[in-house]
């Protein structure tokens, strides 16, 4: 699950690439704080790296997850 997450993040530009996945994650019966246990281990990582482009990308889909966003996009 972190290595899709985690590739999803690398090959696109846009957050709203990575919804369908959590979607389906949430479908399947894993847990908002499994997801974002996953994604702040990834913002670290990148943030180590200095990548500051994927952790705001990750910081955007962090907001989604906690329902901090559009309705359309709400998922958990």
């Amino acid at each position: 699950m972190k290595e899709k997450i985690k590739n999803i993040i690398d090959y696109s530009s846009s957050y709203s690439d990575l919804i369908p996945y959590l979607r389906t994650l949430k479908a399947d019966g894993v847990s908002k704080e499994e997801v974002l246990c996953i994604l702040k281990e990834l913002r670290s990582e990148y943030q180590n790296n200095n990548n500051e482009e994927k952790e705001d990308y990750i910081l955007d889909v962090m907001d989604i997850v906690v329902g901090y966003c559009n309705p359309a996009d709400y998922i958990w």
